[in-house]
């Protein structure tokens, strides 16, 4: 009996994860036991939670008013006749003493107080039977490892039980699969079996993060491998872990614990086989498969190996004669019943069998190696940096590390633990680690931090763990400088000075070098410098950039070229790049390096060129979430999420943001979470949920801008702009985002620029600055920004139509025709708004009511309220009117005079009530002075008065809504009005296009 270390109660099916069909079919008995009886057996290995399951059918059958008996089957008991009989009937002695005196003797000898000879079976079953009719109420008979039953008394439940089903009576059982030598004791097909299963890798994932939630990526994967789905190995491995190795790096085979139950689940049948055979499996255990080792076996090793594949422990591959663990924890369980010289002899010989295969090769030799051993050491290097160019960033931290412990000088000790370290900060996302394994390599060497990749490592760590750009800079720039000046001769710039760390130790670059500068380093460093500059936004950490690559020949970096053109002015230099940019976008699959993918996914965003490698970045946040890499998943969450707010998948967008959120705050990646918090801000201004928009820039500004990041200003004033826009606030959307966009003008080195071109054009134009919009729209045609992309197109087109002197059908229409405009449905909506005003004030009300309800229905679907409500307000506005006859001291109101009457006479002010229909505070004075005039009023107060006294024949029918004539009302139905136009119309809808890329869902993860 192996049950998982925490009980379930009845009501508490849902806490055993991934059995719910299971739960199902034992509620299913316990409905039908009371009725026709029944019997069920739960069928499956070691640990796979089939006696919690039966433990809480019996809890869950107690609280129906069953009698519970249970018994339990045991290796020691498995020759006692009757031996489970007599666990079962324990607490009902009363009832026996009760049964007549032939009967009772039965049931005596399976009790003990009868020592006399056994009686004979069929009695036994007879008195059991009677016994269980004497019950009074439903019974359940619950056996635990029914594999180990005494024969005796499993033909007494089959015979009386399985086959008579009687009425009143279940039988709930489990065992664990029998080897197919070996011949049940209760024929499996008399009764149900349910043959339980491993759990899948999402939930092995959720399991050890419900009893682990510390457990880091690396050391997650590989608990969840060598448990393989058994739920009692996920919950007992990380607790044999410390707190250390829980955030440490992936475990290896023989480095995985073994808690004290999960030993006893193999360890008998183990040391049953002869010492021969254990050494084989022992051979097995390390080699995992690549070996034929079968070969040359002498008579006793292969007898050995004939008991272990009889008894479920193993099976061979009769053709490459290599011998597989039928479960992953039978491995560990050899080794941890091994000594540590038979493990290395072990090791040596089979470096002798893989010498052909580098890696294996390099590995076991490091296994078996006493002391230190340079050349060992040399030899994992290599076998790391293959595993890197594979794919593999966790098999090559353990390779670095392995090859550190094995390094003779102290400088090789430090440089491999920094690589480890930059592998696992870099490759992993895994920032805890890289900190720790950089401060092990500091305390080795303590020059080591002047190297390229130990500043990148520290760079990273203080990047996304504290948001501190300006001690990343002053980290990452001067070993930069020092390793171009060892390239090329070139004295380092006084502005890459020396560098500071966090604990204030100065590293000067003149430290003498650890080894000569790597080119790939290099690059890797440069990369992450200019991330940096992203994130920091300012022309001083530019300028120093611009500085440092100056001496840099970019055509031996091309990658890093294109993301310099793509993003750090774009505007000015992005259009060169886009060949190179769509040609290696081309050019990327599922083999491609990770970190390549989403660096120039990066340098696709401002071009709108992420959909192409949509499906990628898919694999990549899955993977994350299933506990691979961190840091591209994070990245690859941010920018799928922000394309989805582009492309008008709003909901998913909002869902992928959200999943990045916790991956950041599971990871310690502080600084990635301010894409996210824009990404839900920007979603909320669509929406108009200014008390989301408020709380979620504040807390993102005060925690971005004390630590330099002033893209986190940008972000913050984009998703303000908008929701101000959308409230009809078009002032104080002019003022917010002037703050960092000037209009006329595309500052260097403010990418985000692009995005919001039509938001300043638009905003300005609304808030009465003509001439910064046309401005701004000067300077979008002097770069030529619609030939970046289609949504630049779109925007460029829309801000001229939008902000041109007199209103332009042929710019609009120009607008609306750009090519594969439909994929950006919100801006295309955006313009059909103010495509539809400027038809309804040059009197096209017709025309102007198709492209309203074209933005209306747009704005419906994606659920942003207060554009949806401007577009309502516009056809409100565009009406026919239906008039009776005027009384005689009204005259007729317009369509458009009776909105502004009542909105009027709501309290709204001049201005407040222009911003609302889009028009000038001038043309509500007008219309107030015609609405005064025909209803022979002087204030306001009087026009409450004089709509109230319109007579109740003559009301006005708006998109099918009468107006009623108490002024409240008419108040309350104007605002009905604004909220809910043409219930009865079928208004047309343009939905978003399909999203491209893979389809698949992981752990909240999900594709459209």
């Amino acid at each position: 009996m192996t049950a998982l270390p925490f009980s379930l109660g009845p009501g508490q099916a849902g806490a055993l994860l991934g059995r719910e069909s299971e739960f199902a079919m034992l509620e299913e008995l316990l409905e039908q036991i009371p009725e026709r009886g029944g019997s069920l057996c739960l069928e499956g290995s070691a640990g796979l939670g089939k006696t919690s399951l039966i433990d809480w059918a019996g809890q869950a059958a107690e609280a129906r008013g069953f009698a519970v008996w249970r018994a339990e089957g045991t290796l020691s008991e498995q020759d006692i006749p009757l031996a489970a009989l007599g666990q079962l009937l324990t607490p009902v002695r009363e009832m026996i003493a009760r049964l007549p005196p032939e009967m009772r003797a039965g049931l005596d000898v399976a009790l003990g107080f009868e020592t006399a000879a056994p009686a004979r079976i069929d009695k036994v079953r007879d008195a059991f039977g009677e016994l269980l009719r004497r019950v009074d109420g439903p019974v359940l008979l619950m056996v635990d490892d029914l594999q180990w039953l005494d024969a005796e008394s499993a033909q007494v439940l089959t015979s009386s039980l399985v086959a008579a089903r009687i009425p009143g009576v279940g039988l709930l059982a489990a065992r664990r699969p029998q080897p197919s030598a070996v011949r049940p004791l209760m024929p499996v097909g008399l009764w149900r079996v349910r043959r339980l299963r491993p759990l899948g890798g999402v939930l092995s994932r959720a399991l050890v993060r419900r009893v682990s939630p510390a457990v880091s990526a690396p050391v997650l994967a590989s608990l969840v491998t060598a448990a393989a789905g058994n739920p009692l190995a996920l919950v007992e491995l990380p607790a044999a872990l410390s707190e250390a190795e829980l955030s440490g790096s992936a475990l290896s085979a023989d480095a995985v614990p073994l808690s004290p139950r999960l030993e006893r689940l193999h360890s008998e049948q183990i040391l049953q086989l002869p010492a021969a055979a254990r050494q084989v499996l022992l051979l097995a255990a390390l080699d995992d498969g690549h070996t034929d080792l079968t070969a040359d076996l002498g008579e006793e090793e292969r007898a050995g190996l004939i008991v272990a594949e009889e008894h479920g422990l193993i099976r061979t591959d009769a053709r490459k004669g290599a011998i597989r663990f039928r479960h992953p924890l039978i491995g560990p369980t050899v080794l941890r019943l091994s000594t540590s010289s038979a493990r290395r002899a072990a090791h040596v010989v089979l470096a002798q069998r893989h010498k052909t295969h580098e890696d294996r090769y390099a590995w076991h030799l490091a296994a078996g190696a006493i002391g230190p051993d340079e050349d060992v050491a040399a030899l994992l290097e290599s076998a790391a940096d293959r595993a890197l160019r594979r794919g593999r960033p966790d098999l090559a931290i353990q390779s670095y590390l392995l090859a550190a412990q094995l390094s003779t000088a102290l400088d090789g000790r430090a440089r491999r633990l920094t690589y480890a370290a930059s592998v696992g900060a870099g490759s992993l996302g895994t920032m805890q680690q890289a900190s720790r394994l950089l401060a092990q390599a500091r305390q080795v060497h303590p020059a080591v931090l002047a190297t390229v990749p130990a500043a990148t490592v520290a760079a990273q760590v203080l990047m996304s763990t504290t948001g501190e750009l300006a001690n990343a800079q002053r980290v990452l720039t001067p070993a930069i400088a020092s390793a171009l000046h060892q390239m090329t001769g070139r004295a380092p710039d006084p502005m890459t000075g020396p560098m500071t760390d966090r604990a204030g130790i100065r590293a000067e670059t003149s430290v003498a070098p650890l080894r000569s500068v790597n080119r790939d380093e290099l690059g890797e460093a440069l990369h992450h410098l200019l991330n940096l500059c992203l994130y920091a936004c300012d022309e001083r950490t530019w300028a120093t950039f611009h500085t440092v690559v100056a001496g840099v020949d970019l055509s031996e970096f091309p990658d890093l070229q294109l993301r310099i053109d793509a993003l750090a002015d774009p505007v000015r230099t992005a259009l060169r790049a886009l060949p190179r940019l769509d040609a290696a976008l081309a050019g990327l699959d599922e083999h491609t390096d990770a970190n390549r993918i989403g660096r120039l996914a990066m340098a696709a965003f401002y071009l709108d060129r992420v959909d192409e490698v949509r499906a990628l970045l898919l694999q990549q946040a899955n993977d994350a979430q299933s506990g691979g890499p961190v840091g591209p998943g994070i990245l690859a969450l941010s920018l799928l999420s922000i394309q989805c707010i582009k492309t008008g998948h709003w909901a998913e967008a909002d869902r992928l943001a959200r999943a990045g959120l916790v991956l950041c705050e599971q990871s310690g990646h502080l600084l990635y979470t301010a894409p996210f918090e824009f990404s839900i801000a920007m979603l909320a201004a669509g929406r108009g949920d200014s008390d989301t928009v408020a709380r979620t820039c504040s807390h993102l500004l005060g925690w971005a801008l004390p630590r330099g990041i002033r893209i986190a200003q940008v972000y913050a004033a984009h998703a303000q702009t908008m929701l101000f826009l959308g409230a009809g606030d078009f002032d104080r959307a002019y003022r917010e985002i002037t703050s960092v966009c000037p209009p006329g003008t595309f500052a260097p080195h403010l990418a985000w620029a692009i995005w919001m071109s039509l938001d300043l054009v638009e905003a300005a134009v609304l808030s009465h600055h003509p001439k910064e919009a046309a401005a701004h729209v000067d300077a979008m045609h002097g770069h030529d920004l619609g030939a970046l992309s289609s949504r630049c197109a779109l925007s460029m087109a829309g801000a001229t139509a939008i902000a041109a002197t007199a209103f332009d059908r042929d710019l609009f229409e120009a607008a609306l025709a750009v090519p594969d405009a439909g994929r950006w449905p919100f801006d295309l909506a955006r313009i059909e708004l103010r495509y539809g005003q400027g038809l309804r004030r040059a009197r096209f009300a017709s025309e102007a009511r198709r492209h309203l309800e074209e933005a209306l229905a747009t704005f419906e679907r994606l659920g942003a309220d207060g554009w949806a409500e401007q577009a309502r307000t516009e056809l409100l506005a565009t009406s026919p009117a239906k008039t009776a006859p005027a009384s005689e001291r009204t005259g007729t109101l317009t369509p458009q005079e009776r909105v502004v009457a009542h909105l009027a006479a709501t309290g709204l002010a001049n201005k407040a009530i222009a911003n609302r229909l889009q028009i000038s505070p001038r043309t509500v004075g007008a219309h107030l002075r015609n609405i005064f005039g025909k209803l022979d009023v002087r204030t306001r107060a009087a026009l409450t008065d004089a709509l109230a006294d319109v007579p109740s024949g003559a009301p006005a029918e708006v998109l099918g809504v009468t107006l009623p004539d108490e002024p409240a009302a008419a108040s309350a139905a104007v605002a009905d009005v604004l909220r809910h136009p043409t219930r009865q119309r079928t208004q047309p809808r343009r939905d978003a296009p399909a999203l491209p890329g893979a389809t698949r869902a992981v752990d909240g993860v999900r594709a459209p």
